[in-house]
């Protein structure tokens, strides 16, 4: 993240245009400091612990997503609830 990224977001941050949830620069508010110190030891990847996490939500194939909101998962939950309706349709 740039200079420039971080002054955007701490700017959205005073004038509450971004939800503190939503903002990188509060992504690890909450998180141990130990645990802090083992990322910049690189003790684990934080990709395979998002990848994980976002499965758990109900992502299918979160290697082929776009980081475009919700939508995403909306179209998947979506596709998802169709296909139900179909099998049930066929008595499967």
């Amino acid at each position: 993240m740039t200079a420039e990224q971080i002054e955007l977001y701490q700017k959205a941050a005073e004038l509450g245009t971004i939800p503190d949830d939503k903002n990188p620069l509060y992504l690890f508010s909450v998180t141990d400091s130990h645990l802090l110190l083992r990322i910049l030891n690189d003790d684990f990847d934080l990709k395979v612990l998002a990848r994980r996490e976002l499965e758990g939500r109900g992502y299918a194939n979160v290697d082929t997503l776009k980081t475009s909101g919700n939508s995403q998962k909306d179209n998947y939950s979506k596709r998802m609830s169709e296909g139900k309706r179909k099998r049930k349709g066929r008595g499967l």
